[in-house]
């Protein structure tokens, strides 16, 4: 939760935790940082939405989107699905099924559930987007693949963190 490397790479067996954290750290980073862009992406809408997506709304934003300091706003034509905070922070909910719904984002923060699912041209072109304005360190988080760690933007230099 505090590390502040730009790669993380989240590793465990399945139900560990690592989706809850990833989910924690975005909601909270999201709460605390006023103009916040930040993107929950899997391999496809679809999967996003059947899994990732409901252990966020259920088990992390719950109380947020209750008392209405958190929006949910299901998309347009024009802009991807959302979690829209008080405070002008933005998550962007998109699969990577459909890159054309965040190719232009300029991001704070990244976060791949299930990032053995997605291709090194879907990696690459997320960490282009990782460009935003918010005051706070450019950061992505995701499940680690061969690849990604040793090609990674970092240079093979990802933070891997167990659960």
């Amino acid at each position: 939760m505090v590390c502040r490397d730009t790669e993380i790479a989240a590793v465990g067996r399945a139900g560990s935790g690592k989706t809850l954290a990833a989910c924690w750290k975005l909601h909270l980073t999201a709460m605390k940082v006023p103009g916040l862009r930040a993107l929950m992406l899997r391999a496809t809408h679809t999967s996003l939405t059947a899994t990732t997506l409901v252990t966020f709304q259920q088990q992390v934003a719950l109380a947020a989107l209750a008392d209405g300091s958190v929006r949910w706003f299901g998309g347009s034509g024009k802009d991807p699905a959302a979690f829209r905070y008080a405070n002008g922070s933005t998550i962007l909910v998109v699969g990577g099924d459909r890159p054309e719904k965040f190719l232009s984002a300029e991001l704070d923060r990244i976060f791949v559930d299930e990032g053995v699912e997605v291709t090194l041209d879907l990696w690459e072109t997320l960490i282009s987007c990782l460009r935003g304005q918010a005051d706070t360190y450019r950061q992505t988080c995701s499940r680690p693949t061969r690849r990604t760690l040793s090609t990674g933007s970092s240079g093979g230099r990802t933070r891997v963190a167990c659960a």
